[in-house]
């Protein structure tokens, strides 16, 4: 959570995987200050969630574009998640902004797997703690 729990952590990475890259870009999409988003990318790199590459166009200085690291590319299925959840319990039916989906424009759903692929139904699973006492029971 330190590192992507805050707002603006959160839509600068939904930006990112909109297509956004340019620190030009962030600013009109996000109605952001030129400082906070500042300040908000370059912990992002500190990060690892995002890197920095140069480009210039003609005449212009150097620039550099926001691009997603692997970390953050992994994390896209923790913003579907959130995505589905705030669908189906924060937004009206039918008034929903933003999906997820398939090549063929179909929607996608997140699963749970076990380490075959196997799907998991929710009502199976179970949460634990490791510790160095061993591990804490659960029941969820």
């Amino acid at each position: 959570m330190d590192q992507i729990g805050d707002k603006w952590s959160m839509l600068i990475m939904r930006e990112c995987f909109l297509g956004t890259r340019r620190f030009e870009d962030f600013y009109d999409h996000l109605g952001i200050s030129k400082s906070v988003l500042s300040g908000k990318l370059k912990k992002m790199v500190d990060q690892g969630l995002l890197k920095k590459t140069p480009y210039q166009n003609e005449g212009e200085r150097t620039r550099y574009e926001y691009r997603l690291t692997q970390k953050s590319r992994d994390f896209r299925k923790v913003l579907i998640g959130l995505l589905s959840w705030s669908n189906k319990y924060l937004v009206e039916e039918g008034n929903e902004t933003m999906y997820i989906l398939d090549s063929n424009d179909n929607p996608v759903h997140l699963e749970v797997v076990d380490d075959e692929l196997n799907s998991v139904p929710l009502r199976e699973t179970r949460m634990v703690i490791k510790s160095k006492s061993g591990d804490r029971p659960s029941f969820v």
